[in-house]
């Protein structure tokens, strides 16, 4: 197979494709066959072997494939094969994981030159859904998905630690905005990955972040062709760092405020290197971050950036120092407002003894739609003059112990009894056998609505 890629470079993209995934699957499962524990010379030397071999294509076409796609050729499933294939062997043969082992020569660490040649090739694939638009719903399905594919990959080679994260961390988080959802919730899920992470210094991860998407602003703006893309690649800084610092809310805030302020001191820095060309920075990317410091941590950084133009006259190009004009009126009101963060804690609410309160002032509802009975209007009258009491008297009745509730409904019972004994005794006709048990049913129903409103 090596043979073949070397010799027959017209060959189509999928056979090249077929033909690297084969390279993989030989190279994996000789390492997974190896014995570990007492490898021979001889299976070392092979599978050492294909493993070269595998690279030598494989950095063939990083560089071959980057230069293809510049030159407006198709090259989206062979590019997403071998930017996964690159990863997967990558992992596969991480260093550290063969370094107290007899198979220590296997391990392997990629030089940065080759991590920038993959993630070159990676970023051709984010950006060619953005730049194209296709017709055809199974070719966008694809380029989709190869999009996911190589992105996918590039964090695994981040939660793997298998390459430095100085660089290829920066890279992946500056596209958290700019790709669609599927390729933002895969950066997200990798920021929360390296949060967890005590090594991970995630105050230089987003500022690198916001860095680099601002640099790919400028270097946009440098050519001034294409006014929406330069529109578009300024909101994308806005919108990252809008996203980022949403990282930062509630508790989370005041436990790493030193994470925002280092954040805000490296974007102060990075904005006055050449001066004034850089200074939309700080309207662009650290505004955000602001918002989420005290007001007691404002004066030092007003001071600071107040300090870094004191002597430097303004007037000789007015709108590029707009940017720093509008950040300093933003501390300004940011420190006018005086806001004092606290630490936000649940409140655990309060178990009451006793029945539930019954909602005040509630309705009554009627049981039936016709006329009220002589006993019904009766019952509802002294019902309505048993609750017209004192909110007070109510409130101390609720707190009472439960038994307690029971002697007034006593008193009801009582009450009802008499009235519907008077209302018996006014009826001429003599009680039959339905009676008495429509007498008795009736009753019930008044013994138990008593009871549900007492």
């Amino acid at each position: 197979m090596y043979r073949i890629l070397s010799h027959l470079k017209e060959m189509d993209n999928e056979v090249k494709s077929f033909l690297l995934i084969n390279m993989f699957l030989e190279v994996a499962w000789c390492l997974h066959a190896i014995d570990v524990e007492n490898p021979s010379e001889t299976s070392i030397e092979g599978l050492s072997s294909k493993q070269r071999s595998l690279f030598e294509q494989l950095y063939y076409f990083l560089v071959v494939l980057s230069n293809y796609q510049k030159e407006g050729r198709s090259t989206t499933v062979l590019s997403s094969r071998v930017c996964t294939i690159t990863a997967e062997m990558w992992c596969l043969f991480k260093k550290s994981k063969y370094s107290s082992t007899k198979l220590k020569n296997l391990g392997y660490l990629p030089q940065l030159e080759y991590v920038q040649k993959f993630w070159k090739l990676c970023e051709q694939q984010l950006n060619i859904s953005d730049d194209t638009e296709d017709e055809d719903a199974n070719e966008e399905y694809i380029e989709d998905t190869n999009r996911d594919a190589v992105m996918i990959a590039a964090a695994k080679l981040l939660l793997a630690d298998t390459v430095s994260k100085d660089y290829l961390g920066p890279e992946i988080v500056s596209h958290y905005v700019s790709h669609g959802a599927s390729t933002t919730e895969i950066i997200k899920h990798l920021i929360t990955a390296l949060k967890k992470n005590a090594n991970s210094d995630i105050a230089a991860l987003f500022f690198e972040a916001l860095r680099r998407v601002y640099e790919r602003y400028m270097a946009y703006l440098r050519e001034g062709e294409n006014q929406n893309l330069i529109a578009k690649s300024y909101s994308e800084c806005q919108d990252l760092a809008n996203r980022l610092a949403g990282y930062y809310v509630g508790a989370v805030r005041i436990k790493n405020k030193s994470e925002i302020l280092k954040i805000i001191q490296c974007g102060v820095q990075f904005a006055f290197v050449d001066l004034p060309k850089q200074l939309s920075f700080l309207e662009a990317a650290l505004v955000p971050f602001v918002s989420k410091l005290p007001s007691s941590d404002i004066p030092d950084i007003l001071t600071d950036v107040q300090k870094r133009a004191q002597d430097i006259d303004m007037n000789e190009d007015p709108s590029a120092w707009r940017p720093y004009l509008t950040f300093v009126e933003h501390l300004r009101e940011k420190h006018a407002r005086n806001e004092v963060f606290h630490e936000e804690k649940e409140e655990k609410p309060v178990k009451r003894r006793g029945r539930p309160r019954k909602p005040r002032d509630e309705p009554v509802r009627n049981l039936f739609d016709g006329n009220k009975s002589s006993d019904e209007e009766s019952v509802s009258d002294s019902d309505q003059r048993g609750h017209g009491g004192d909110d007070d008297d109510e409130d101390d009745a609720f707190d009472q112990p439960l038994i307690n509730t029971f002697r007034p409904s006593a008193s009801k019972l009582r009450s009802l009894k008499g009235v519907s004994q008077q209302g018996t005794s006014s009826q001429r006709k003599a009680p039959t056998a339905s009676g008495k048990v429509g007498r008795f049913c009736s009753y019930r129903f008044m013994v138990s609505f008593c009871l549900s409103i007492s």
